[in-house]
């Protein structure tokens, strides 16, 4: 990727910009994790943890810690696999155990067309399941 030909190059090409960072950077670390790789399994603990505390400081300025709700999982690194995802999940359970992670199947846009209509004064409960399904045939 770098051709850097020792970790201390490595940082040094990172810290001056010399290397650019990519998303491919990313899967490599997912991948040499799934060999058991130690640092690139701590790399992604923190990973989840830092993206897990983005949501708890939602979560803190809602009130949501005693109740029970979703937290829709969303984005490429969710896709690196439970690695992440238990890190997340136990970030967030330890301040909201009754908080339930689900994973996205459909368009993000499907939210903001139902709370579109919940605006418009529509009742969303009957028509929500043809929603999705309907959103994830075309997209």
């Amino acid at each position: 990727m770098t051709k850097a030909e020792s970790p201390s190059q490595l940082l040094e090409g990172l810290v001056s910009e010399r290397y650019a960072r990519t998303a491919e950077a990313s899967n490599l670390v997912f991948q040499v994790a799934a060999k058991g790789d130690k640092v690139a399994v701590q790399i992604i603990n923190w990973a989840g943890v830092e993206l897990a505390s983005l949501a708890n400081g939602v979560i803190r300025q809602l009130s949501f810690a005693d109740l029970s709700f979703e937290v829709i999982m969303v984005g490429r690194l969710i896709d690196g696999g439970q690695l992440l995802i238990e890190s997340y999940r136990s970030t967030i359970h330890a301040l909201a155990p009754n908080a339930q992670l689900v994973h996205l199947d459909t368009p993000p846009v499907t939210g903001a067309v139902l709370l579109g209509m919940e605006q418009a004064g529509m009742n969303t409960n009957t028509i929500r399941q043809n929603l999705i399904d309907s959103m994830k045939s075309v997209i």
